[in-house]
């Protein structure tokens, strides 16, 4: 069908189609004179019948044009119904509708799916080509994941079996029904588990944190569009015999800082029996946080095949806000069945006779193994010794100097289900010897008669103990038992050493359990690391209970290292892990990583000649924005680069800056979200969940746009494709893939259900990097967070070291403890093996802190680099004096340690924020991460994440002069460092202005304005505007609502004393929050943003206030109001540590009051460079400690521009010191006349 409008129609038209444009943006299409737009296709309910797609073609040029529409593009079993080619013509000013009807086959799901239109058009001589994507919604009931059905499915019974026990959770025959409140009840296929798309409903098996960890069935009642309840059936035939008891525990989850809290849930116990009326037997309405156990008494129907309903209902008041609760380990239970109550302690006897070893006695242990260990620290050994349930309850013993450390056995679940207390009934355990080694053969039966064996096999190597775990099912847990006591302290990840933790519960990926191996220290005996070479699911610890337990699943090898410390049981580790260093790890270690997001390709240039001008080419370059979609959108069609910032000519001049220099760079990709609208995208390629639904990946916020997840092993042939264009297109000598070791290796399932493991996802991304590293000519590759399971396949990765808190926060890693800090855990095992890079993107290392003092320009963040032997690491708010006073500071001691081996580490004085780490190449390092100064041996003090380091001859050191006076400077290689640390600082570093609101005024209907008010010390840097953020009032993720930037009436550069520009504002009306937090800050598209004053939210902008709406039942805006910021949450102790301007800092070889680097270029020639953006400074050199011998200086300038006038120079002889003034953008050259 075609249709014709007037020139005031398309007017009209076009501007509703554009206002909601900021979601995916395909749909409208503009080549000149020529606009192809695809109308919004209402959800789709039935795909299988025909759905209408209207597309218009508008004509805004002078002649007519006259071409074809086509349905260009469907996936998987989607077709055209109809004529998928319409022929056009529309003449000047006009436009021309056409409508296409499409349907799909049997693979469809309730998911987002693409509708491509192609307009080929012909005016004149000139053929035109057009392309518009249109995503679109099916809501549509399919199989098991969406079905919903008005009577009740037949349930096939479980067996309770008589003297045994039934554990309800796993188990696949279960029924899921919910209904609005008085309304029929709806039910779920038989082992149906998830979301409800139309209730919202949900139920799952999980494992959560109430107190203590435990696995729950997780639901939460019907909420949406009304409320509800959400209730599960298990059919059980009960044995006749009693008791019959039923046992669970009951809590609700935890209330964000935004939500409100619950009033509570119903939690309710039912028995169907045949005919009868359903009965009550349990109902608890709370709202506790904690486990609450509860008990039933179902003897009454002993012998009887009956349904057990488990209800979880909002209760009382029908309100369903933050309603998600857990039945914990629901099980049922009759007559007198084994029960599975190991000892808390290992025999007397047995400790005993494993304490003898420590005397050098070769005696067999009855019914153990003793397997010796060797140590550096005193003689150690191994106990294994079998209980009445093999490994189950037996005991692993660990012997030394120190003590006995011991842990009971291994906790093991197979498909989902406990092998203890569970439907698994254990046969018996046979012990032989395989190649050497003790095995130990359980064997288990379940309800229905299947059997089952786990092969369990130890064996000492080096100073560890080795525990292979095989079974003949799939093994979905593995993790070592309670151990013998509570841990002073606990280890894990990048490093966090936490003392006295609380219950957590730490799930592996780069930001949080990054390391396989995990660590605990005892009062009273030897220190563990534990390890796994599997893809851990967790790290576990529940102090009341002694579980300090790092999880796999598969099977799998595990590692035991104890020692005297976790620290050192790390380092013995080290030539224990399996995985051995990729190919390009030599190139990449060492280098100092210029991660750059934002900014015109032609500046991302322009500023690594500077760096290169400055002596900067130990360095790596990533460009994170540059996809042709812009960043994460539409992926994986990521060429060619965006125009946003700059021509391909501009992209190329980068790698002509880098390549001459030996400088590696690459571009940022990704291939874990693929994009509906994608050229290629299908569910076929897109992985599953148990339940049958495709899973969701990331949701890009500023376009609204929704992904889903790559399937891994269908990657491959995208990131050959992708490659290829962008080595031919720019000759990129590195790859930067995001997420994959931010994210687990993760188990998944196909579209046809089939299970793939962990370790499949793990050989997958693996095989993608080593290809890309080969096909780029041994470039090196590396990857988001850096978590340790793709070692050999990957080279290094940006380290994301979050910060640890008791408050939940944005980039925050939630824990109680008594105190933690970060130590250099990971590189201590894998520092030579994979390089991490940093200590995190700036603001997750901040955790809403300020960039000053928490983030990559900051001591703290330098310190964490030096403490663990990172790669150094700057981003685009770090060009010039940022990145050059890291790197002449720092990168000599950087380059000393790259690939060595962590050889010692101290807590001095048993202080976790004072740390001593010594490398196998004799480097020393001290470090004070704490609040407070710390004087060391030798003198030198020690302020808050100061540091002193010497390696040879060698030096570099952050200290605090018995005057106050603040000192940091180096020696190395390369030259020597010296930084007065004036207060003055680089105006790209922060601009000394604090912002203020005056002045608020209601205007009416959503409307005010107020005036932003700086109050300046001082100028910033030229071309930055303002951004103005009406923020979302949650905690996280942070989301810009709407927003008022702007230039200032004053430019930055010229700011002094007091500026003032005026804002008028508009609520728009999809804003529908409360409370919208105002974020102000200063940016500028090649620097990023650029810090300021006043209070911070974490990175570089300032809360200055909230505002406030009130509304009618209508959701009209009534009324509106400003409230003063809160003040901030666990301000930071520490204080920018600068001296005041002028003063003159004496470090022996040279006193000053800037910041410059002095190095030999040539015989009896120097080179003095400045940082830039410093205040004009003085350097006094003294010349007879610099040189042995010198007989007259002279002196010349060089301004740092290129082509630019050389500055005068101006020096004296004061006293066989050489006095000279500093202009920060020159260098000097001094040549020494012997």
């Amino acid at each position: 069908m075609t249709t014709a409008c007037s020139k005031i129609a398309i007017v009209m038209a076009l501007a509703a189609a554009i206002l909601p444009l900021a979601a995916w943006n395909g749909h409208e299409q503009r080549v000149g004179d020529f606009t192809l737009l695809i109308h919004e296709i209402p959800d789709v309910p039935a795909p299988a019948e025909p759905t209408s797609a209207v597309v218009t073609l508008t004509n805004a040029g002078a002649t007519a044009v006259s071409g074809e529409l086509r349905v260009h593009k469907l996936v998987d079993d989607w077709r055209a119904v109809g004529p998928a080619v319409q022929r056009v013509t529309v003449p000047a000013g006009e436009s021309t509708s056409v409508t296409f009807q499409i349907a799909s086959g049997p693979f469809v799901f309730s998911a987002l799916y693409p509708l491509h239109i192609q307009a080929t058009l012909q005016q004149g001589d000139e053929a035109i080509v057009i392309d518009a994507v249109r995503i679109f919604t099916v809501n549509a009931k399919r199989g098991i994941a969406d079905a919903t059905l008005t009577a009740p499915p037949e349930l096939p019974a479980l067996l309770l079996p008589a003297n045994g026990m039934l554990r309800l959770l796993g188990q696949t025959n279960v029924r899921v029904a919910w209904n609005y409140y008085d309304q029929p009840l709806q039910y779920k296929p038989i082992g149906w588990l998830g979301s409800d798309s139309t209730s919202r409903a949900h139920v799952s098996y999980s494992r959560t944190t109430r107190g203590d960890t435990r696995s729950c069935l997780n639901m939460h009642p019907t909420w949406y569009p009304g409320g509800g309840t959400v209730l599960c059936d298990y059919r059980v035939q009960l044995p006749a015999v009693t008791p019959i008891r039923f046992t669970f525990a009951n809590a609700l989850r935890d209330s964000s800082a935004t939500e409100p809290l619950s009033d509570g849930v119903d939690f309710r116990v039912w028995v169907l029996d045949g005919d009868a009326e359903p009965a009550t037997l349990f109902s608890q309405f709370t709202d506790s946080k904690t486990w609450l156990p509860g008990e039933v008494d179902l003897s009454a129907y002993a012998g009887k095949d009956v349904i057990l309903r488990l209800e979880s209902h909002p209760g009382p008041n029908r309100d369903t806000q933050v309603d998600s609760c857990f039945w914990a380990e629901p099980t049922l239970s009759a007559g007198t069945p084994p029960v599975f109550a190991p000892a808390s302690e290992p025999p007397a006897a047995l400790k005993l006779a494993a304490a003898r070893l420590l005397g050098g006695s070769a005696q067999a242990i009855p019914g153990a193994t003793a397997l010796p260990l060797a140590g550096d620290s005193g003689v150690r050994a191994a106990v294994v010794a079998a209980g009445d349930y093999g490994l189950l309850d037996g005991w692993f013993l660990f012997v030394g100097p120190e003590g006995i450390s011991a842990c009971r056995g291994l906790e093991l679940e197979l498909n989902g289900e406990s092998l203890t207390n569970s439907n698994w009934r254990f046969l018996r355990c046979e012990t032989f010897e395989a190649e050497g080694r003790p095995q130990w053969l359980h064997r288990f039966v379940d309800g229905n008669g299947q059997e089952a064996t786990v092969r369990v096999g130890c064996w000492a190597d080096g100073a560890g103990m080795r525990v292979k775990i095989e079974a003949s099912q799939r093994l979905t847990l593995a993790q070592p038992g309670p151990w013998h006591d509570q841990a002073t302290s606990v280890f894990y990840g990048h490093g966090y050493a936490i003392r006295n933790p609380k219950p957590f519960r730490a799930s592996y990926g780069g930001h949080n359990l990054a390391s396989s191996h995990v660590g605990m220290e005892f009062a009273k005996s030897p220190a563990l690391l534990v390890a796994v070479d599997n893809p851990p699911n967790h790290f576990e610890v529940n102090p009341a209970r002694r579980v300090y337990a790092l999880a796999t699943h598969e099977n799998c090898v595990m590692t035991f290292v104890p020692e005297a410390t976790a620290m050192a049981a790390a380092v013995a580790y080290r030539s224990l892990f399996d995985k051995k260093p990729a190919g390009a790890v030599s190139k990449l270690a060492g280098r100092m990583l210029f991660d750059i997001w934002g900014g015109e390709y032609r500046s991302i240039a322009d500023h690594m000649r500077e760096m290169l001008r400055y002596g900067v080419s130990d360095a790596i370059l990533t460009v994170h924005n540059w996809q042709r979609w812009g960043y994460d959108y539409r992926l994986p069609d990521i060429w060619p680069p965006s125009p946003r910032w700059g021509t391909l000519d501009d992209l190329k001049d980068v790698g002509r800056v880098c390549d001459p220099a030996g400088i590696p760079w690459g571009l940022h990709d990704n291939y874990i979200d693929f994009y509906p609208d994608a050229d290629d995208f299908s569910y076929r390629k897109i992985y599953f969940s148990k339940n049958g639904e495709p899973v969701k990946a990331w949701y890009n916020r500023g376009r609204d746009a929704l992904s889903y997840k790559w399937r891994p092993d269908q990657i491959m042939p995208y990131v050959q494709r992708n490659l290829r264009l962008v080595k031919e297109g720019l000759g990129t000598s590195h790859c930067f893939i995001d997420v994959f070791t931010s994210a687990t290796c993760t188990d998944w399932y196909d579209h046809d259900g089939v299970y793939h493991s962990s370790l499949e996802t793990r050989r997958h991304w693996g095989e993608a990097f080593a290809w890309i590293r080969d096909y780029l000519g041994d470039a090196p590759t590396t990857s988001e967070a850096g978590h340790d399971q793709l070692i050999g396949y990957l080279d290094g990765a940006d380290c994301q070291w979050m910060t640890i808190s008791s408050d939940p926060g944005r980039f925050m890693i939630k824990l109680d403890c008594d105190e933690w800090n970060r130590v250099p855990w990971y590189s201590a095992v894998n520092h030579s093996n994979f390089v991490l890079m940093g200590a995190g993107y700036s603001t997750r290392y901040e955790g809403q802190r300020s960039r000053l003092l928490h983030g990559i320009v900051s001591d703290d963040y330098l310190s964490a680099e030096l403490l663990a032997g990172h790669s150094l690491m700057v981003d685009a708010g770090c060009w010039g004096y940022n990145a050059l006073r890291k790197y002449y500071l720092a990168q000599d001691f950087i380059r000393h340690v790259a690939l060595r081996h962590i050889s010692r580490h101290e807590f001095v004085g048993g202080n976790i924020h004072r740390q001593y780490v010594e490398w196998d190449n004799g480097a020393r390092v001290w470090v004070n991460r704490g609040e407070n100064d710390w004087l060391l041996a030798d003198g030198r003090c020690l302020p808050p994440f100061g540091f002193a380091i010497n390696y040879g001859a060698n030096q570099l050191t952050l200290e605090k002069l018995a005057d106050g006076t603040f000192r940091e400077h180096s020696r190395g290689p390369s030259g020597w460092f010296f930084n007065a640390r004036q207060s003055a600082i680089s105006q790209r570093q922060l601009v000394p202005a604090v912002p203020s609101i005056e002045d608020f005024l209601d205007l009416g209907e959503g409307r005010f304005s107020w005036t932003l008010r700086w109050d300046a010390k001082g100028p910033g840097p030229s071309g930055l505007r303002t951004f103005v953020h009406y923020m979302e009032d949650k905690n996280e993720p942070l989301s810009i609502r709407f927003q008022a930037d702007h230039g200032s009436s004053v430019p930055p550069e010229q700011w002094q004393g007091v500026i003032r520009d005026n804002i008028v504002s508009t609520i728009p009306e999809t804003c529908t929050d409360a409370r919208f937090p105002i974020f102000v800050g200063l940016y500028k598209s090649d620097l990023g943003r650029v810090a300021t004053e006043g209070r911070q939210t974490g990175g570089t902008s300032a809360w200055i206030g909230t505002l406030v709406v009130t509304r009618n039942d209508d959701g009209v805006v009534t009324a509106l109001k400003l409230e003063p910021a809160p003040a901030p949450q666990n301000p930071s102790k520490t204080t920018l540590q600068r001296n005041p301007i002028g003063t003159m800092v004496d470090f022996e070889l040279a006193t000053t009051d800037g910041a410059f680097r002095l190095r030999e270029t040539s015989m009896n020639v120097w080179e003095l460079t400045p940082l830039p953006g410093q205040p004009a400074f003085t350097a006094r050199l003294h010349l007879n400690k610099l040189f042995a011998r010198w007989d007259g200086v002279s002196v010349s300038a060089e301004a740092r521009e290129a082509g630019a006038e050389a500055p005068a120079v101006k020096y004296e002889l004061q006293d066989r010191d050489m006095v000279l003034a500093i202009d920060p953008e020159a260098v000097f050259k001094i040549v020494i006349k012997r």
